[in-house]
C-alpha cells in the first residue's frame, strides 16, 4: 500500500505537468508585430472608408500598449506611426491586432482601427505643426 502513494503523486504530478505546459503560449513580440502586418489592411475613414494597406518598404514604429492573451487568441493594442510610401501621407493612431493560436503559431487574422488616420485630418490633439516655429516665445 505504501509504494501505491508515491506512484499516484507521481502519476497526478505528470498529468499537471503536462496539462500547463499545453497552456503556455509564447508572447507576441514587436518584431513579430512588424513582420506580420504587412500585406494586411485596415479600413480608415476620411469622408469616405478607403483601405490603407501596410507594405514592407514603409517607414513605421509603434509601441504595444495592451495585450490581452486567452488560450487561443491573443488582442494587442499598438500606437503606430506611418509614412505611406504611395501617398505620401503620415497616418498614426491605435490599432488592435486580433490573433489566433493555429497550428502551434501566432496567426494575424484581423486589424481593427480604433483611432488610427492621416495626421492630416486628425485635429488639433494629433496635428504636427506643417513647418514649426524656429524660434517659440
Amino acid at each position: 500500500m505504501k509504494t501505491l502513494f508515491p506512484t499516484i503523486r507521481l502519476f497526478l504530478f505528470l498529468i499537471i505537468s503536462l496539462l500547463l505546459a499545453g497552456c503556455s503560449r509564447p508572447r507576441i513580440t514587436a518584431d513579430q508585430i512588424d513582420s506580420d502586418i504587412v500585406g494586411h489592411g485596415i479600413k480608415i475613414r476620411r469622408g469616405t472608408i478607403f483601405n490603407w494597406t501596410f507594405e514592407q518598404p514603409e517607414p513605421r514604429t509603434f509601441r504595444i500598449v495592451e495585450t490581452v492573451y486567452t488560450r487561443k487568441t491573443a488582442a494587442i493594442v499598438i500606437d503606430m506611426d506611418t509614412d505611406s510610401v504611395r501617398h505620401d501621407e503620415e497616418i498614426k493612431g491605435k490599432i488592435r491586432l486580433h490573433y489566433q493560436w493555429v497550428d502551434g503559431a501566432w496567426d494575424l487574422k484581423k486589424l481593427e482601427n480604433m483611432d488610427f488616420f492621416p495626421v492630416a485630418d486628425a485635429g488639433p490633439y494629433h496635428r504636427r505643426p506643417a513647418n514649426p516655429p524656429a524660434n517659440p516665445q
